[in-house]
């Protein structure tokens, strides 16, 4: 059975399918109706652009259903949806309060649509919320820590009971996806957009929970210490062939921003 179907008596012959297939596996038949390319659709991604694209809903792949789809359109105001986006504060100072695991399990199913290349679909999740686990990861941390001087201050913090390595968060959140190759610009590789594919996700997934009222703060620390400590990686259950791309706090906060503080104007080149 082939991987798409295409209803012929919807199809309205605008060749938007051919246009949105980025890997070229329709073509328009004589009657100027769209066709599959049946011989060549191993190399499909199952991205869904071409079901997302047709207004008849005349193409179905696979088990997606174009009538059962969300529509696409857009009812955001410019003006708040820049809002979202420049009032996402680092948040260092959580409630003593567990997170709810509805929310960010409804948080993950968005941030499931940050892009990926090619549609990989590779990138996992690893979530943190209970306190002995937070403790445990806590503890990898700072002892591993120690070997370095510049994170002294963090150590020794920790160990006379005032946490500046997870800032009492209640929730960590790791994101992971496949190994860049050894060499690197090895672009035949399928992993090399990991980095940014973890990124997209996490980037994604903290928007989503700041609309919900929890705060997020990035972790570079469980991001460079789970590759370095084979018990960390272990105990948030990183698979084999997989890297921590992506990692953060969060909880609900503490305290409240009311406004959005000025940035420098980022350098920009023209070309």
């Amino acid at each position: 059975m082939p991987l798409i179907h295409i209803d012929t008596e919807k199809c309205l012959g605008d060749g938007l399918c051919l246009k949105a297939c980025s890997i070229d596996l329709f073509r328009m038949g004589e009657d100027k109706k769209a066709v599959w390319k049946t011989d060549e659709e191993a190399k499909c991604i199952q991205c869904g652009h071409c079901v997302a694209v047709c207004p008849a809903a005349a193409i179905r792949l696979h088990d997606m259903d174009p009538e059962a789809m969300e529509p696409a359109a857009l009812n955001i105001p410019e003006e708040q949806a820049a809002r979202l986006f420049m009032s996402r504060r680092s948040i260092r100072h959580f409630r003593n309060r567990p997170v709810d695991r509805g929310q960010v399990e409804k948080a993950l199913h968005i941030a499931n649509y940050a892009p990926t290349g090619a549609n990989r679909r590779d990138v996992g999740y690893s979530f943190v919320d209970s306190p002995d686990a937070i403790a445990r990861v806590r503890e990898l941390l700072a002892e591993w820590m120690e070997a370095f001087p510049r994170w002294k201050k963090h150590v020794d913090n920790y160990r006379h009971g005032r946490d500046t390595i997870l800032r009492g968060a209640p929730l960590l959140l790791t994101v992971y996806a496949d190994e860049l190759p050894s060499r690197w610009g090895d672009f035949e590789a399928p992993a090399y957009m990991s980095p940014q594919a973890c990124a997209g996700a996490a980037s994604y997934l903290e928007l989503v929970l700041h609309t919900m009222g929890i705060g997020t703060c990035w972790s570079g620390l469980i991001v460079r210490g789970a590759p370095a400590v084979p018990e960390l990686r272990q105990f948030l259950g990183i698979p084999e062939g997989k890297m921590v791309y992506a990692a953060f706090l969060a909880g609900y906060p503490a305290i409240r921003y009311v406004r959005i503080p000025w940035r420098k104007p980022p350098a920009l080149t023209w070309v």
